[in-house]
């Protein structure tokens, strides 16, 4: 019996783990599979307009420098937030190379989607921009994580008692 006990809660806990990676790769999908609709759905509009606003803005996907190393590596992993929408943008921008008169390849152009030279003056915040939209999708992934690991209080705990001021 201890060992049908075992499987089924390591059962649970590889599909609590499968939940948390769908929230990163997609982000508001752990909301929506914990069934608070309303909340993946914001989740989904703001990260995502964030990161591309922020790539239309002149960002660019990742930059190292040499000098700072490390800071580099966690602006990367910063962006890498996004889940896919990064891996969607780090194939696009080389895309428009081969993609002659689309009008997605004017508007890159015009905007310096992704290409991180500091031509406008706002570069810089729509970096700020892709760098804290996947720091977002980071804290509401952890948000889920306490919200499925965290301890249910039982109506008999006195410390969750509302009478407790």
């Amino acid at each position: 019996m201890h060992r049908v006990e075992t499987l089924s809660a390591m059962g649970r806990t590889a599909r609590r783990a499968g939940i948390l990676l769908l929230g990163w790769l997609i982000p508001g999908s752990a909301h929506w599979v914990l069934g608070r609709r309303v909340q993946a759905l914001v989740v989904f509009v703001t990260v995502h307009f964030m990161f591309f606003y922020g790539l239309f803005m002149g960002s660019p996907l990742h930059r190292f420098d040499p000098e700072a190393p490390i800071r580099s590596a966690l602006e990367k992993a910063a962006q890498m937030g996004n889940g896919l929408a990064y891996w969607l943008a780090l194939w696009w921008v080389p895309q428009m190379e081969t993609w002659p008169d689309s009008p997605l390849r004017r508007l890159a152009e015009r905007s310096n989607f992704g290409q991180g030279d500091i031509v406008h003056a706002w570069a810089e915040k729509g970096y700020t921009f892709a760098i804290s939209s996947g720091l977002l999708n980071i804290l509401l992934v952890l948000k889920v994580y306490d919200r499925m690991f965290r301890p249910r209080p039982t109506p008999s705990d006195p410390e969750t008692s509302s009478d407790v001021a």
